[in-house]
């Protein structure tokens, strides 16, 4: 994980996560700005890093707390879609307690 900050400081990326992939592979996810996102590719493959993915999402920067029964809600709701073949992953701004 450290020369993966040290690689984000050296590239356009904001922020880096150590995240797993569809296969449960380590990997590394280099956040960066949306105008930024082929710059920071691109400066990654220079580096010889192999990108597995240019994607852009959107993620809130705000947290909120849900009640007891919202809670229930959304874990039924993530089960259902952790059942789909269509479904890879979601983000949430979901306070943990």
């Amino acid at each position: 994980m450290e020369s993966a900050i040290h690689l984000a400081l050296e590239v356009s990326a904001e922020e880096v996560n150590e995240t797993h992939d569809e296969n449960g592979t380590s990997v590394f996810e280099f956040l960066c700005k949306p105008n930024d996102m082929k710059k920071l590719a691109a400066e990654l493959r220079e580096k010889r890093c192999s990108v597995v993915g240019e994607d852009c999402e959107f993620r809130s920067t705000s947290k909120v707390k849900l009640s007891d029964s919202q809670n229930e809600i959304i874990t039924i709701f993530y089960k259902v879609l952790g059942n789909s073949e269509l479904f890879s992953r979601a983000f949430d701004n979901i306070a943990s307690d």
